[in-house]
């Protein structure tokens, strides 16, 4: 990807597929996710040398915080 908006497509879709996976109970899937969209996020700020990268941040930490204080099961059931 070569355009910076397509990259902030791709970010986007990473983070709400962590949701999903997070509302399923995926919690392997979603550490994962985090790792893949930690590294996107990474380069993408370099490539582009963007500022909205403590945007991003931020939601790897809200992520974090929801899977700490998230009970054992599945939100739905």
């Amino acid at each position: 990807m070569h355009k910076p908006e397509l990259v902030v497509k791709n970010l986007r879709y990473y983070a709400r597929y962590i949701v999903v996976c997070l509302l399923l109970n995926k919690m392997d899937l979603v550490k994962d996710l985090v790792k893949d969209l930690s590294d996107e996020i990474e380069d993408y700020t370099h490539r582009f040398n963007t500022e909205d990268q403590l945007e991003w941040n931020l939601v790897l930490q809200e992520v974090a915080a929801f899977i700490e204080v998230r009970p054992f099961g599945s939100v739905l059931g």
